[in-house]
């Protein structure tokens, strides 16, 4: 079967970013280094890189008739970005969030949300093809279920990001329910300790990973994968579980890094490589925007063999 369109879906936002030496503290304050406008949000970042990757990437998503909606469209026809999927609601407004990054890569974001309506139409006008695929962040529980459900009709695979301001704002029996319409999981450390905490579980961090890993993974009925930093990342593929290391990079900023990991494994499963490889690709996809600020298909597969190498000589 060819491959045919990967659909990102979430909110798409106005992010300003700001640069500072250090993130101000409580009563703090911190002088502007630099700032500047761009389109943001997971989809958006999974898209773009994707799009580098060389897939066919499409954003789907809903923007405002506003000042700030004007500035995405520009942003992403500059990029050279499809926007056949991104709707405009005359009567809404743009979502946006303000990003302060310091010197170290590290971030806090402050996040303007989407009105509750926006975000429930999200994917519904999608008209899926055999090959296509979909990915999205957690963004609307019922909505993403009733998407996935869809794709899941065809045959499609259907990949979600878990992260914790969501999981947040929809709380863990949302998450919970969503979980059977997906068959790949991605989630992080945050998420990882957050459940922890709201499971009542005392473990060292691998250890409580890999369960984290075969609940979201229904215990074999889907593949999860949870990134774990510098510490690397652990993963379920049904009988199997993977242990992966991560590069030893120096960030230059972190937004995006996991929306980049997720491009990098969805391209890589697409391209026939086993979930271990892709599971490589990816983390070195990672790395590299994490130092460069761009992902780079050939640098990725360049670091991949390296890393390959370097486990041969060990």
């Amino acid at each position: 079967m060819s491959r045919g369109a990967i659909y990102c879906l979430g909110p798409l936002v106005l992010d300003r970013i700001l640069q500072v030496d250090d993130l101000p503290g409580h009563d703090e304050k911190a002088f502007i280094k630099a700032k500047e406008e761009r389109a943001g949000g997971p989809p958006l970042n999974c898209a773009h890189a994707l799009a580098q990757l060389g897939e066919d990437a499409r954003l789907v998503s809903i923007i405002g008739d506003d000042t700030d909606g004007k500035t995405l469209l520009q942003w992403l026809a500059d990029q050279d970005m499809s926007t056949e999927a991104v709707e405009v609601d005359m009567e809404a407004g743009t979502a946006s969030a303000t990003i302060i990054v310091d010197r170290t890569g590290e971030k806090a974001i402050l996040i303007d949300p989407m009105p509750m309506s926006m975000l429930n139409a999200i994917g519904e006008s999608i008209e899926f093809q055999a090959g296509d695929c979909v990915i999205a962040n957690f963004y609307q529980p019922e909505a993403i279920a009733r998407t996935f459900s869809r794709a899941g009709a065809l045959g499609l695979d259907r990949m979600i990001d878990l992260e914790l301001p969501e999981i947040e704002r929809w709380g863990w029996k949302a998450m919970e329910m969503v979980l059977p319409y997906a068959s790949l999981v991605v989630t992080n450390r945050q998420v990882l300790e957050a459940w922890m905490t709201h499971a009542g579980k005392e473990a060292p961090v691998e250890d409580a990973a890999l369960e984290f890993a075969r609940f979201l993974s229904g215990y074999g009925e889907r593949r999860v994968v949870i990134t774990l930093g510098a510490d690397g990342l652990v993963a379920s593929n049904g009988a199997e579980e993977i242990r992966l290391s991560a590069l030893k990079v120096t960030p230059r900023n972190t937004t995006g890094a996991g929306d980049v990991f997720l491009a990098g494994l969805t391209t890589a499963l697409r391209r026939g490589r086993t979930f271990d490889r892709a599971l490589i690709f990816a983390t070195t996809c990672s790395g590299t925007f994490l130092e460069s600020g761009c992902c780079d298909f050939k640098m990725a597969e360049y670091r991949m063999k390296d890393v390959h190498q370097k486990a041969q000589d060990s």
